[in-house]
């Protein structure tokens, strides 16, 4: 019965560093923006009657969103950032990639992203 117990608090020990080191990392943070210039900004609303929006995101790491009609993108203080991006409503998914303080200005560009899908942030 011991023995019964050891091998299995052993294997549920393997199975959760197994787990556990698997797991992606995933630490990015939506904040308010407030005076800061050094977090991700994505402006939203951009082509529609409705208000435009400023969302931010900050520290490294990558994140399922759904953030539509955006018009512009900062980088901020920020190694790498990758946006994963639809241009029109069922159309293909492609990435952007932005330096440190890099601006996409994607209205002026492309005109109005239908939908941003995922953001990457690398410090």
């Amino acid at each position: 019965m011991k023995l019964a117990r050891r091998i299995v608090a052993v294997g549920m020990g393997v199975l959760t560093t197994c787990l556990l080191s698997t797991a992606p990392a995933s630490a990015i943070d939506r904040v308010e923006c407030g005076a800061h210039d050094d977090f991700l900004r994505i402006w939203t609303g951009a082509g529609t009657s409705g208000p435009t929006q400023v969302v931010c995101f900050r520290n490294a790491g990558e994140a399922d969103v759904a953030l539509y009609a955006v018009g512009l993108v900062r980088a901020g203080n920020n190694k790498n950032v990758v946006i994963t991006y639809q241009k029109d409503l069922g159309g293909v998914y492609k990435d952007h990639i932005m330096s440190r303080y890099g601006r996409w200005d994607i209205l002026n560009e492309i005109g109005p992203v239908h939908k941003i899908e995922r953001i990457k942030i690398i410090l």
